[in-house]
């Protein structure tokens, strides 16, 4: 019982306020769930912010502006699960009705992931080496655990469609949240090889179109929430864009999952034909310089994924059941992840500060020619080299001229693929290598003082560091699959229960 709670606040609860699924489990109020869009679309600019910024100024304070806002955006997150819960346990005058909400409990469990996973990050840093690779084990299970609680938040409504439009809402979080996983590839500064992108904005994004399809009802969801998502995204590149902040690309290939909402008798065909249509949109994206993905990494990626469709189909109708689809690209997914390539790039972490540098680049053609002038340093240090890296490729420059002791450096790379690059002039000093990097895009000029720091370099032959990568892979793995479970029993549920 829930003595610090009077009946008569039980009882006001209108019956408006008081949802319930089909299978007597109550549904999260309004209230919740309109909080839970609030913050997750707050969260979602914060995230695109903060990449913007570390490619443009790299590693800054705790307190830089973007964190701020994801910060506010999780409390706001937080204090709407926490009013679900609370709201619960008053309607039902049990603390212990609590376990009883599957998509209740699997937010709560969310955001103790949430929580968990920055703890985890600093002693990370702390232990193994600062780092800013987006797929390292503590930042993956943070966006995991993010996706989860967006699902949880989503689901929350049952499958009742009592409001389409913040069923809608949260539709459009979940499938652009979906996305987080692929942002440094949208921003231009992938860690990987390019090849991994379609295959897991496939994969992510039925996922996503999944559980949509069970937590909202009505015609043309799926298309209503791919436009929103793709609107919110134009509007997030057009800010960057005027603010003059690196840009982020706007994922038209979400497009495809319309198809989801074509009256095509068997599901299984739905989701094998949505993949196709993604792919087949971005490769028209890429090739059309619409999308920072090369063209010759979605080829492969896309044959991939229509031959994994066409096999879906035809073995489904042999056994029957989308989950013959649904394992095909998981398959798929994760093949290409096991794929991937480290590519050393924005700004994979700052170590120790040893001083400052001047850089400056410039961009025509396909030459780009660099100056690099130490301004300050801490330790003796004598140049080494100029290298541009992006997506597991390294270029290095051809030197011009050098100053004598630590005077100028002229050098220029010739670089055929024309996007966003990093620039790295390297040193060598009685502590080891230090570095600094610049960013350079095709037309571009750039120039500034830099940090001179001492990159880390990760353990990954140490034991240690592989024991707690795998544990903190398997932790979010655990996380996606109790999502996918609450989903799928729901769904069993609400089907069940209907008459």
């Amino acid at each position: 019982m829930l003595a610090f709670v009077s009946d008569d606040y039980a009882e006001s609860l209108s019956a408006e306020s008081r949802p319930r699924w089909k299978d007597g489990r109550s549904a999260a109020p309004l209230v919740v769930r309109w909080l839970a869009v609030t913050a997750g679309l707050s969260a979602i600019v914060a995230t695109y912010w903060d990449g913007a910024w570390h490619t443009a100024i790299g590693r800054d304070s705790a307190l830089e502006p973007p964190h701020l806002l994801l910060y506010s955006s999780l409390t706001v997150a937080a204090v709407a699960v926490g009013v679900w819960a609370l709201t619960t346990a008053v309607r039902e005058r049990s603390i212990f009705s609590v376990l009883r909400q599957r998509a209740l409990l699997l937010s709560l469990g969310a955001l103790v992931g949430i929580a968990a996973s920055a703890g985890l990050d600093v002693l990370w840093h702390d232990y193994f080496g600062r780092d800013a690779v987006l797929w390292s084990p503590p930042h993956l299970l943070s966006v995991i655990a993010s996706l989860v609680l967006i699902v949880g938040l989503t689901a929350s409504g049952g499958g009742e469609s009592r409001s389409m439009a913040i069923g809608i809402g949260l539709g459009a979080v979940l499938l652009a949240t979906s996305m987080i996983p692929v942002m440094e590839y949208d921003s231009r500064v992938p860690q990987f090889t390019e090849i991994a992108y379609l295959p897991i904005v496939v994969v992510a994004a039925l996922f996503a179109a999944w559980v949509i399809d069970f937590a909202v009802k009505g015609a043309r969801v799926m298309a209503v929430a791919v436009s929103v998502v793709v609107a919110f995204r134009a509007v997030i590149w057009a800010v960057l864009a005027a603010a003059g902040w690196p840009t982020v690309d706007v994922p038209f290939a979400l497009l495809g999952l319309a198809v989801l909402d074509l009256p095509v008798s068997r599901r299984v065909d739905r989701v094998a034909l949505a993949a196709v249509a993604m792919s087949l949109i971005q490769l028209v994206l890429s090739a059309a310089g619409l999308s920072s993905v090369a063209l010759e990494a979605v080829i492969p990626a896309a044959v991939a994924v229509l031959a994994v469709a066409v096999v879906a189909m035809l073995v489904a109708r042999r056994i029957g059941g989308v989950r013959i689809a649904a394992v095909a690209l998981l398959f798929l997914g994760t093949s290409a992840q096991l794929g991937a390539t480290p590519a050393q790039a924005h700004d994979p972490g700052q170590g120790t500060d040893r001083g400052e540098i001047s850089m400056s680049v410039e961009w025509v053609d396909s030459r780009v020619t660099v100056v690099v002038e130490p301004v300050s340093s801490t330790v003796p240090i004598e140049f080494d080299r100029i290298v541009a890296r992006r997506a597991g490729e390294v270029v290095e420059a051809t030197i011009e001229e050098q100053g004598a002791g630590n005077g100028i450096v002229r050098a220029s790379i010739e670089l055929d693929g024309g996007d966003l690059w990093f620039v790295y002039a390297e040193f060598s000093s009685p502590e080891g290598t230090v570095e600094s990097w610049i960013t350079v895009e095709p037309g571009e000029t750039s120039s500034g003082t830099r940090p001179l720091y001492e990159p880390p370099t990760a353990p990954v032959t140490d034991p240690e560091f592989l024991g707690a990568s795998v544990a903190l892979y398997l932790l979010a793995a655990a996380l996606l699959a109790w999502a996918i479970r609450v989903v799928a029993v729901s769904k069993r549920s609400l089907v069940a229960t209907t008459p």
